[in-house]
């Protein structure tokens, strides 16, 4: 807002600011008074300084570990998951290919693990229905 705006509110306003050589002392100003703190006394009087911005700081690594935790469980459970998807003919098939197995027999040349199996059946039949 300019001093103009608060002349017709007829307001005064004391703008508060450290003191900084970077801040212009404007004289003209008739419903603006700048008070300059004085040195050393910033970081003391500024609420930002006085832990508002730890907190800040406190909260939102709380919320990032939070969200890792979550996301190191929930690849835990598609491990584990992805662990229980796998049949029991699949692993006995590849202990048998490796020839690690008492019998070399194989249960079943098919491997019925292919995570896009069902897939790749449903866009078959999607396609004969197009054709």
């Amino acid at each position: 807002m300019r001093d103009s705006s608060f002349r017709t509110q007829d307001r005064k306003v004391a703008l508060q600011v450290d003191n900084c050589s970077a801040y212009p002392h404007i004289e003209e100003l008739s419903y603006i008074n700048m008070i300059f703190l004085p040195s050393n006394t910033t970081s003391v009087l500024q609420p930002m300084d006085q832990g508002v911005i730890q907190s800040i700081k406190v909260h939102y690594r709380h919320k990032i570990l939070r969200l890792r935790v979550k996301a190191l469980l929930q690849a835990t459970k598609d491990r584990i998951s992805s662990w229980n998807a796998v049949s029991k003919k699949t692993g006995i098939n590849c202990f048998n290919k490796a020839g690690i197995s008492k019998t070399n027999k194989s249960i079943s040349e098919v491997n019925d693990d292919h995570p896009f199996k069902s897939l790749t059946e449903e866009l078959d039949c999607l396609r004969k229905l197009d054709s």
